[in-house]
């Protein structure tokens, strides 16, 4: 039987060519083994000879552990991967700190390919950080025949995760079908369906299927008494049925989740119903009654900055919108940010009166990075302004054209609502 170490040098001899850009034959020099033996021992086919493996471990950095290391590091592993789907991130965060912060001894270890993938797995669930963990990530892709052998369900799952946080949704729409296909834990079959959810909704806006979604993963969580995933999905489920407009469907949610903060002293929960009554205000263009309950709570979100600078332009406040647009900054990372930000500017050169060629410029920018961030709630903000400064500078040609786009979108949205993507 082949032992840890001797799965991790066979592993660790791919990563070390990719990394240091070695041909077999170079390597198989250093190692003093055939190029023959080397391939094989790459592949699988064959395992480490006795005698090579220590010279494989120093060459490579790997040290050896003993088995009560092992099996300790293998329970930590799966504590923190239980509190991180129980969304207990700072249980997660406290595990992870006392028994996986020395990254560099990890690394030398033959559990460096696990802590890729817890690694990579907490700062996905707990933070959303792509930048901290997008190397490891590819690096798990060139080895990725270990974790489809030890790790299939959450190799899956996180795949699916990152693609999705990438924009690239067909490519996580794929790892989605294959983790559903081969899930046999509930836990992970669970998540499966609240990202689908997440996924379908937002992104493809199949409000429907997003919402059954949300049902099953709903009805996993609650048999698994994992009470913070099932209000968590109840708020998302909130804001669908908003975009349906089913609105005594919404209250009843947004209720249960009131109430459930209230009880629980859940500050966190209580915001984000409150935003989700405040984005109902909004759907429902009662602006007034939305700035009130934003005023009641925040959440630091580029999403709770733009929304409420939208409302109080609709007001007419337009120094305060003015105010908040100066105070918020942050570093691009995606399409939905982009286009946040670019509204940002397009709403400043509005309330400022610069003139009407820059403001022109700003807001065709807000509409091109809408639409490239297929978020629809942004497409509909921003082409509404450039549609109505167009007619108004009688600019009509330019104005139709996107009118017919904004009618296009929304001809989608429509379409894609009532249509089943699984």
């Amino acid at each position: 039987m082949i032992n840890q170490e001797a799965i991790a040098c066979r592993y660790r001899i791919r990563l070390y060519r990719a990394e240091k850009q070695y041909s077999l034959t170079m390597l198989s020099k250093r190692l003093n083994l055939s190029i023959s033996t080397l391939r094989r021992i790459e592949k699988g086919e064959t395992a480490v000879p006795p005698h090579g493996l220590e010279h494989m471990q120093i060459l490579l950095g790997l040290k050896k552990e003993s088995e009560e290391y092992k099996n300790a590091i293998e329970n930590h592993f799966k504590t923190i991967i239980k509190a991180l789907y129980f969304a207990d991130y700072a249980k997660a965060k406290r595990l992870f700190e006392r028994h996986f912060s020395d990254e560099e001894g990890f690394l030398k270890s033959s559990f460096f390919l696990d802590y890729y993938l817890l690694k990579t797995t907490y700062l996905m669930l707990s933070r959303n950080d792509i930048k901290h963990f997008e190397d490891d990530l590819l690096k798990m892709r060139l080895v990725e025949d270990y974790y489809l052998d030890k790790y299939k369900d959450l190799y899956y799952l996180m795949n699916a995760r990152y693609e999705m946080m990438k924009y690239h949704l067909d490519c996580a729409k794929r790892y989605f079908e294959k983790h559903r296909a081969v899930s046999i834990n509930e836990n992970y079959l669970a998540m499966n369906y609240y990202y689908q959810g997440i996924l379908l909704g937002f992104s493809y806006r199949t409000y429907q299927e997003a919402l059954r979604r949300f049902t099953h993963a709903k009805q996993l969580f609650q048999a698994q008494n994992n009470f913070i995933r099932v209000v968590e999905t109840k708020i998302i489920q909130q804001r669908l049925l908003i975009y349906v407009n089913n609105y005594p469907g919404f209250h009843r949610l947004n209720e249960e989740t009131l109430h459930y903060a209230e009880i629980h002293d859940n500050t966190l929960i209580y915001n984000y119903s409150l935003h989700t009554k405040a984005l109902y205000y909004i759907a429902t263009k009662a602006y007034q009654e939305a700035l009130d309950l934003m005023n009641q709570y925040h959440i630091n979100t580029i999403e709770y900055y733009f929304r409420k600078v939208v409302v109080l332009f609709y007001l007419g406040h337009y120094q305060e919108a003015k105010q908040m647009m100066e105070v918020k900054s942050t570093q691009v990372q995606d399409a939905s940010l982009a286009a946040i930000l670019s509204g940002y500017k397009a709403f400043s050169s509005l309330i400022d009166g610069l003139p009407k060629t820059r403001i022109e410029t700003h807001l065709k920018d807000f509409a091109d990075k809408a639409y490239a961030s297929e978020a629809y709630f942004l497409i509909k903000v921003a082409f509404k302004l450039i549609i109505q400064f167009l007619e108004k500078e009688r600019k009509y040609k330019a104005a139709y054209s996107y009118s017919k786009k904004l009618l296009d979108v929304t001809t989608k949205m429509v379409r894609w609502t009532n249509e089943d993507l699984s």
